[in-house]
């Protein structure tokens, strides 16, 4: 898959250790601004996973027509 395509299991994987950084920076000091920068990039990971899985859905739904 060298497309750059990431599978939604990968995703999952990504979204969780960015999740475990940004708790990290937080609980070492609230104030650090990468912090915001973490949770931006976790934003955005999670609306790309949330895009994937209604597109899933839609192939599936599509599939059993």
């Amino acid at each position: 898959m060298g497309s750059g395509i990431i599978s939604i299991e990968n995703l999952q994987e990504k979204i969780e250790k960015t999740r475990r950084c940004m708790y990290r920076l937080y609980s070492e000091n609230p104030s650090n601004p990468r912090v915001i920068e973490v949770s931006q990039s976790l934003d955005e990971l999670l609306n790309e996973l949330g895009r994937k899985l209604e597109t899933e859905d839609i192939l599936k739904q599509k599939a059993h027509k």
